[in-house]
């Protein structure tokens, strides 16, 4: 079941509903940096309502393009709402979005981790298979004539 809410923006109705899988795949491009962010934000600061504004405006353009994807109803629409207006529609679009994204800020920061990890293992497996392969040689070793 897909997630959505509407919200009434000059007695319009409109329809908001969370992406599905397909859609981020296809929006991915408008989706990583914000979800790269967020993942910062929680990583460093946690993630207030400042932190939330402040991603949403630097990221504005990637934001109303994903918005638009699911209203169309373009950026002379967007310039003409009032401040009201538009956190309505990015609380709304938030509320049903939310879960979409936290699972891929999840999936990053697991990543992350296991990326690390093999990355160390790796690191160190190659150091001692290195130290092993070395056989020391003196000059008072015996060798075949």
């Amino acid at each position: 079941m897909v997630a959505s809410t509407t919200v009434n923006i000059r007695g319009e109705t409109l329809e908001l509903r969370e992406f599905g899988w397909l859609e981020g795949l296809r929006l991915n491009h408008l989706i990583e940096p914000i979800v790269a962010e967020i993942t910062e934000a929680l990583g460093e600061r946690g993630m207030d309502f400042g932190a939330f504004v402040s991603i949403m405006a630097g990221n504005h353009e990637a934001l109303l393009e994903l918005i638009d994807a699911q209203i169309g109803k373009g950026e002379t629409w967007f310039s003409s709402l009032s401040d009201e207006e538009g956190l309505r529609l990015l609380m709304g679009f938030w509320n049903v979005n939310k879960d979409f994204f936290l699972r891929r800020v999840t999936m990053r920061a697991v990543a992350g981790k296991v990326g690390s990890e093999i990355l160390a293992s790796v690191k160190s497996s190659h150091a001692s298979s290195t130290m092993a392969t070395i056989t020391p040689q003196s000059e008072d070793t015996p060798r075949d004539k």
